[in-house]
């Protein structure tokens, strides 16, 4: 058999052709990009606001507790994503199991890649605030905000240095130790002792 009993959905086994599918994977972008609209205008435009809104005189720079700011988002954001997809691979009532996890990982990386791109593009206006703030120029002793093109501006090294950085950031500790480090206290640990603390209140 190419399909084991485990691995088939058998309640999917209906009448839905591929149109059907197409639709619902339409749908499922739809959310995907509604739960991103969320993340960015709840989460990340505030931190934006505030970086941008920090008084860089005399070189002073974000404190750590910024930094930990900017790792919880990033997390908050991966879980959103992890669970829109989730339910859009549901969604979509695939027969079988390879199929809705080959659909779920091509989403999410869809997912992922949308939420880095809107993260370097944010970085960018950040940082060359930031840097701008801070007095950076370029090689040739041009201050950045004087800097008319986009290209000269986005490879000078104060600009590399700041998106780098970011993305680095992003990396580690947001998205490799973080979420593995929180996941099982809050998806094993919380919800035990919550489901303690109810069955105790009915005793």
């Amino acid at each position: 058999a190419t399909q084991e009993p485990q691995g088939i959905y058998w309640q999917n086994y209906d009448n839905t052709g591929m149109s059907e599918k197409a639709v619902r994977l339409a749908k499922g972008f739809g959310f995907i990009v509604t739960g991103l609209l969320i993340w960015c205008c709840v989460f990340y435009l505030p931190y934006a606001w505030s970086i941008m809104n920090f008084n860089y005189a005399g070189g002073r720079q974000p404190g750590a507790i910024y930094g930990l700011s900017f790792s919880m988002i990033v997390v908050v954001g991966n879980l959103m994503m992890t669970e829109i997809c989730t339910r859009v691979s549901d969604f979509m009532g695939f027969k079988f199991k390879d199929s809705r996890e080959a659909c779920y990982m091509m989403l999410y990386l869809v997912a992922v890649m949308m939420n880095v791109a809107l993260d370097l593009v944010t970085t960018y206006f950040m940082g060359y605030y930031i840097m701008s703030g801070l007095g950076f120029r370029s090689w040739t002793g041009t201050p950045l905000q004087d800097i008319p093109d986009f290209t000269d501006r986005f490879e000078s090294y104060a600009m590399q240095r700041s998106m780098a950085q970011n993305l680095y950031e992003y990396g580690w500790p947001s998205t490799f130790i973080v979420p593995f480090l929180l996941e099982p206290v809050f998806t094993i640990y919380v919800p035990l002792r919550l489901f303690i603390l109810i069955v105790r209140s009915h005793s």
